[in-house]
């Protein structure tokens, strides 16, 4: 018999994964709500862009402290084009309600 762990991508602790996730919906809809107060775009500082030429990790990195640095150098970030004053590009943007189907697209896993 195999004693070893069994291998999985299941989060170690489920009320921490969803205390994220609902943080995440959250911040998106904030997001979406607070859009037309914000800028079209902003210039992300040098020392937010320079934390992309590091590394990746090398050891596991718990959920929240990954989606905390996500919305720190990345969501504070975008790049304008679902911004109502962006008239950069011809395509359309995506909206929370693509987004939620997506997302439940992708927990059913179906191809």
């Amino acid at each position: 018999m195999d004693n070893r762990p069994e291998i999985t991508l299941d989060p170690d602790d489920w009320a921490q994964a969803q205390m994220v996730a609902h943080q995440a919906v959250d911040d998106a809809i904030a997001h979406l709500q607070t859009l037309r107060d914000r800028a079209a775009w902003q210039p992300m500082p040098q020392d937010v862009r320079a934390g992309f030429r590091t590394p990746a990790p090398m050891h596991p990195t718990p959920l929240a402290a990954v989606y905390a640095d996500m919305r720190r150098a990345v969501l504070a970030y975008p790049m304008g084009n679902i911004h109502p004053r962006f008239f950069g590009w011809y395509m359309g943007a995506g909206n929370f309600t693509g987004a939620l189907a997506d997302f439940i697209a992708a927990i059913d896993g179906s191809n």
